[in-house]
């Protein structure tokens, strides 16, 4: 961006002093300085307020970054709507089938999404039951879970819905630290999706149900 807003400067510059109109003296006269301004105004104009907070959302879910602004701008009114209405519970309860998210996760992009669009906006405590553990050895549930432990190595598949939104996104993971370092491979599954998950992978994160078929 600097580099840009120094090109521009330069160029208009230029034209000032090269038949872009210059006064006695050789300085630049009024229509050059607007023109300077003019162009570098175009280009240093921020971002408004409502893309800050869509790229804000998308930074911390990278399932979502392909999905459009206005997508997560939609989503932003509906979570300041319930926080204002005092029902952000129904909300996110409702939501947890849609985002294919566990309720863990689900309470926490719902806190992402309201601190992005409404901060003013005060924020219940809401305290997500326990994750339940996988229903059996073939199949996955939402959350992280510990490789050999709580799921086993082998192929899986999933089937999610067809947009960004109702995608599943899933996570090979390295540790459990959280860190983007750990992520061995991912993806943001639309439709049918199979993954395999190795025995010297750490840990596996989901955000939807898996079956095992392999």
């Amino acid at each position: 961006m600097k580099t840009r807003i120094v090109a521009a400067v330069a160029l208009a510059m230029t034209l000032a002093a090269c038949g872009g109109g210059s006064a006695s003296g050789g300085k630049p006269t009024t229509a050059a300085t607007t023109t300077l301004a003019t162009t570098v105004s175009a280009i240093v104009t921020p971002t408004s307020t409502s893309d800050i907070a869509a790229l804000s959302v998308k930074s911390q879910y990278p399932q979502f970054a392909s999905a459009d602004n206005s997508t997560i701008d939609e989503v932003g009114a509906k979570v300041c709507a319930a926080a204002r209405a005092g029902t952000l519970d129904a909300l996110i309860s409702a939501s947890e089938a849609t985002l294919h998210m566990s309720q863990a996760d689900t309470v926490d992009f719902t806190h992402v999404v309201a601190n992005a669009y409404c901060s003013e906006v005060p924020l219940p405590a809401i305290t997500p039951a326990s994750t339940a553990p996988p229903v059996s050895a073939t199949a996955i549930n939402p959350g992280t879970w510990l490789v050999g432990k709580e799921v086993l190595p082998g192929t899986y598949e999933t089937t999610a819905g067809t947009d960004v939104l109702h995608s599943c996104y899933w996570a090979r993971l390295s540790g459990t630290s959280g860190e983007s370092s750990e992520i061995l491979a991912n993806d943001n599954v639309e439709g049918h999706g199979i993954v395999t998950i190795k025995a010297t992978d750490v840990a596996f994160q989901t955000h939807c149900t898996w079956t095992k078929i392999g």
